[in-house]
């Protein structure tokens, strides 16, 4: 009989064995189970994390198409800016320059008015035709002056 007892410990410890290793097989088929949930939410983090990154470098993309547009824009108007300024110093120089002939003209008006006021007071008949023609031209510049002055006022 020792020897069947033998074969019966050894069957009966083969059969622990091979419930131990069976238990093992489940764990490590339940192991594999979690770990291939794990990777499937992890590849669909990965996709997502993905997109989101196309949609950050479009966004950053579509920023820098803004940016540089904004540039641009800034260039114009800097440009349209300087030219501005030089029609801006162009008409300074131009209203300096009328303000100059007006006063020259005011001068020969004041000039004329006194030679006239000499012409009258002396006894001589009439306005000399050529007043006329002055009192005319002055009357011209100071109407253009005023609408030059109205028209700048607009701009």
């Amino acid at each position: 009989m020792t020897y069947i007892d033998r074969l019966s410990a050894q069957l009966k410890a083969l059969k622990a064995e091979l419930n131990k290793s069976k238990a093992d097989v489940n764990q490590t088929a339940s192991l594999i189970t979690k770990l291939e949930a794990q990777l499937t939410a992890l590849e669909a983090q990965r996709r997502a994390l993905e997109e989101a990154l196309r949609q950050r470098e479009s966004e950053a993309a579509a920023l820098q198409a803004n940016l540089r547009a904004a540039q641009a824009e800034n260039d114009r108007l800097r440009t349209q800016l300087a030219q501005l300024k030089a029609e801006n110093d162009q008409l300074k120089t131009k209203l300096t320059s009328m303000n100059q002939t007006l006063a020259g003209l005011n001068d020969q008006l004041t000039s004329l008015k006194a030679k006239l006021a000499v012409q009258t007071s002396g006894g001589e008949e009439g306005i000399d035709p050529l007043m006329y023609v002055l009192f005319a031209a002055l009357a011209g510049v100071v109407i253009a002056f005023v609408i030059y002055r109205k028209k700048k006022a607009e701009e």
